[in-house]
């Protein structure tokens, strides 16, 4: 018998209204020490702009996440690492120097990177699985914090409480009264690679990578 052979299958496009996404809470390999919780409600607020239905569950081993997705009506479901998220090297240029010249010092460059893999309901491969960066200062970071005020601001539909909508709105205070410089760098970079995550996501679904299948 001859050996199988590997050939591509070119999937369908899937529309993104089509799909319900349960999305595990953002997990910090990379030890920054900085809380997620943010992430996890601006990553699912602006899948849902997509035309997505997104579900936040809380992180547990992969059987369980898929029975909990199933239960809920999910067909897929998603995790999220923050692998990186480091200082970047400044330009080789001395103080000495830059001060002759003129130049200002400009704030400190971050860099994070995230990991992300989504699977099908009774799936076995992830159905994609990439890896992001993003950076504090990018043109993705400003209409992700946008996205979270707006959204912040305003009460979440049916079934929400008053305590929970003040807690919110209290966030969107905390959020528009603490000057940009003040706010983690580190977070800021989080959150632009968060955004450029969930247009690769998006992106996955409108073109989804082609399936290996095996011939005889």
């Amino acid at each position: 018998m001859l050996p199988w052979v590997l050939f591509s299958v070119v999937a369908a496009s899937i529309d993104p209204s089509s799909v319900r996404l349960c999305v595990v809470a953002i997990q910090d390999r990379a030890f920054t020490g900085l809380p997620t919780a943010a992430h996890d409600e601006v990553l699912a607020i602006a899948l849902g702009k997509t035309g997505m239905k997104a579900e936040l569950l809380g992180f547990r081993p992969m059987a369980a996440v898929e029975h909990e997705a199933r239960d809920r009506g999910c067909n897929y479901f998603m995790y999220t690492d923050v692998v990186r998220a480091e200082k970047l090297a400044r330009s080789k240029l001395s103080g000495g120097m830059k001060r002759m010249v003129g130049v200002r010092k400009p704030p400190s460059l971050y860099e994070a990177e995230l990991e992300f893999r989504i699977f099908r309901i009774d799936g076995v491969m992830p159905f994609v699985a990439e890896a992001i960066t993003g950076r504090n200062r990018t043109k993705d970071l400003r209409p992700v914090v946008e996205s979270r005020i707006v959204e912040f601001r305003t009460p979440k539909a049916e079934g929400d409480s008053v305590g929970d909508a003040a807690e919110r709105l209290a966030m969107t205070n905390a959020l528009v009264s603490t000057p940009r410089e003040v706010m983690s760098e580190k977070s800021l970079a989080i959150e632009a690679a968060v955004a450029r995550e969930v247009k690769a996501i998006e992106g996955a679904f409108r073109n989804p990578p082609a399936e290996k299948r095996p011939l005889e």
